[in-house]
């Protein structure tokens, strides 16, 4: 589940942080926003992997988004990977792994 604070912000008058204001006020208003995100399923929330799988409401358009990005994307010779640019103790984002010196 997002941050649903950090999520409002998109929908402020002033500037925060990257997002110039009115960016997203402009297409959707917030309670629209709100209202959709709340009904937007693609599989039941009565299944077994529900529990356990955290994107289970969007993990068949998970799988079709990675699909085709597989089948478009090509690795370059050459991908470096700096361990130290995602450095976090987040519980929120679990791909993020706090890496100690």
């Amino acid at each position: 589940m997002p941050n649903r604070e950090k999520l409002a912000h998109h929908w402020k008058t002033t500037d925060e942080g990257g997002i110039p204001r009115g960016t997203f006020g402009s297409v959707l208003s917030r309670d629209h926003f709100q209202q959709i995100s709340r009904n937007l399923h693609f599989n039941p929330n009565n299944h077994a992997l529900a529990k356990k799988d955290r994107a289970w409401k969007i993990r068949k358009l998970v799988e079709v988004l990675q699909t085709t990005l597989e089948r478009s994307y090509i690795t370059p010779a050459y991908l470096a990977f700096e361990e130290a640019i995602v450095p976090s103790r987040s519980s929120f984002n679990k791909m993020r792994v706090y890496l100690k010196d």
